[in-house]
């Protein structure tokens, strides 16, 4: 992907929260969840590079559920992995992480 496609796709965090925000039955917590849950624990995220505690625990719980979805999806670049293989690929991340 170009550079301005990647941002078109970064965008969805913060259009997913809006989207959520305005809904009078989704709590604002909830709506913080979906525009975090592309940020990682290192600062390499987005939408808003947040690292370690300023992520929302519940949002690092929805990003390894869209993590393990995503493995588990097919894609036109790579194979779809089984839920074993993904769980694997998620824990040896999580390893590496802590180092």
């Amino acid at each position: 992907m170009t550079e301005e496609e990647k941002e078109i796709v970064r965008r969805h965090t913060y259009l997913g929260f809006e989207l959520l925000w305005r809904q009078r039955n989704i709590s604002l917590f909830s709506a913080h969840c979906a525009l975090q849950h592309h940020e990682r624990c290192d600062g390499s995220g987005y939408p808003r590079p947040l690292s370690g505690d300023d992520i929302h625990e519940y949002a690092r719980i929805v990003a390894i559920a869209d993590v393990f979805d995503a493995l588990t999806s097919a894609r036109y670049h790579r194979r779809q992995y089984s839920p074993h293989e993904a769980a694997e690929y998620l824990s040896r991340r999580r390893r590496r992480s802590r180092l």
